[in-house]
Formats: structure tokens, C-alpha cells, sequence
């Protein structure tokens, strides 16, 4: 509804992988469907055992729950930004 809203004017998308009601990835498929490709920030407390993001429109990366907001926001810098994948992202 907030994409709608916004008419999909938003850089990134942050999405959890486990949504309580839908699938972080099937969301991101759908507003890159209707929006267009954006970066996307997974998040999950899960192990990457539960992940398949082998059709995850792209450019993405996954960082594990907790997220330290300085992590979240190089990795949307790096996302949106480009260049060498920054050291606090390994």
C-alpha cells in the first residue's frame, strides 16, 4: 500500500526474508514487476539455509538480523552508490 502511495518512488527496498504474511523475495519480484528494478536489502534471523533468492531481482545483499544501522546504511550506500564492496559488509 506504501509503494502505491508513493506511486513506487523510492531508491531500495529493505525487506525481511520471513514476512509474517508473504515472502520477502515474492514481494521484491512483485514491486520490481509493477515499479521497476530497485536494490534490495534482505534482512532474516534465519540461517541462509532458509533463503532462496536464486530469482531475487538483483542488485540485492543479505545482512542478518540484528542490523547495526551503520551496516544497513553502507550497504544501501553501496547498493545505490556502487564501487568496492565496503569492509564493514563482510
Amino acid at each position: 500500500a506504501t509503494l502505491e502511495k508513493l506511486k513506487g518512488e523510492v531508491d531500495a527496498f529493505i525487506v525481511d526474508i520471513g514476512l509474517r504474511d508473504a515472502d520477502g523475495p515474492d514481494f521484491a519480484r512483485d514491486a520490481v514487476e509493477k515499479f521497476g528494478t530497485r536494490p534490495t536489502v534482505y534482512v532474516s534471523g534465519w540461517t541462509d539455509d532458509f533463503w532462496d533468492l536464486t530469482n531475487a531481482p538483483g542488485p540485492w545483499i543479505v545482512l542478518r538480523k540484528p542490523v547495526p544501522v551503520p551496516k544497513l546504511l553502507a550497504s544501501l550506500r553501496w547498493l545505490i552508490e556502487g564501487g568496492p564492496r565496503p569492509a564493514e559488509l563482510e
